[in-house]
């Protein structure tokens, strides 16, 4: 978590990761004091984090009339140390969030509710998809949840759709929906897969959903990051549009099911 709350944007991603291995071998040469240690180094990363407001003076927070740096530091060590300890939805979209916006080419706006720091409080109400993203020529949403199994399909199929359908009026341009979950509950696979070819007025005509779990997401995140050029919005488009081909196509919601994440694994292959 020293590390973690930082990374907001894909161009600072190395910077993170140099910042952790910095940490891991500075960690292994203090193995004797840990404890001692981390708080020294946590002090210190929080002194480059808030710098500005430190430099000038804005160091009063919410929680005391204290607005000495020492009472500054402290109290935003312990607020780092609560967000440690969000449950896992929370964390699950804040993190998918964070994902979302290292593809870059786009408007990434999660409806999370966040404090007066940026740090998320609570997750997206149900009126509305988790993350929005505007790509200019279309638009995404992105749920991401922890249910699984039969509870999955009930509580998650339905708004999924309308808030897709309600994204699609508001932006008047195609529109399509990345599911996540830790593992894919086989209902949803149907439903999702029928949708594809199911013109419903209430949700605006077909509706292009493609469920993954949560390993392949990842991995569709790795490789944006490895690929030897920066991926841009068609290539997410693409692999949308291909999930409309191969539902076309498919004999039934296993196979179209497969074929979508065998090609999420080789998204950015062209």
């Amino acid at each position: 978590m020293i590390f973690g709350l930082q990374l907001v944007d894909y161009r600072q991603f190395n910077t993170i990761v140099s910042k952790i291995v910095d940490f891991r071998i500075a960690q292994e040469q203090n193995k004797g004091n840990y404890k001692k240690f981390r708080a020294e180094y946590l002090e210190n990363e929080l002194r480059k984090i808030y710098r500005a407001d430190i430099i000038s003076g804005n160091t009063k927070t919410r929680e005391t009339n204290d607005a000495s740096t020492a009472k500054f530091l402290k109290t935003k060590a312990s607020n780092m140390r609560d967000y440690s300890l969000y449950d896992n939805p929370l964390m699950l979209e804040w993190n998918t969030w964070r994902a979302m916006t290292m593809l870059d080419g786009g408007n990434i706006k999660a409806n999370l509710k966040f404090d007066d720091f940026g740090n998320p409080m609570s997750t997206a109400q149900g009126n509305m998809a988790d993350i929005v993203c505007d790509y200019d020529d279309f638009g995404l949403t992105v749920e991401a949840t922890m249910q699984g199994g039969q509870r999955q399909y009930e509580t998650e199929g339905e708004p999924v759709t309308r808030h897709l359908a309600k994204v699609k009026r508001e932006i008047n341009k195609p529109a399509y929906c990345l599911f996540i979950a830790p593992n894919i509950n086989e209902a949803c696979i149907a439903h999702f897969y029928a949708l594809h070819k199911m013109n419903i007025s209430y949700y605006g005509g077909t509706s292009t959903i493609v469920p993954l779990p949560l390993s392949v997401f990842i991995k569709m995140v790795e490789d944006s990051y490895k690929a030897n050029y920066v991926p841009e919005p068609r290539h997410i488009q693409q692999f949308f549009e291909y999930s409309n081909e191969l539902a076309t196509k498919a004999n039934n919601e296993v196979e179209w099911y497969n074929g979508i994440k065998e090609k999420a694994l080789n998204w950015l292959i062209e």
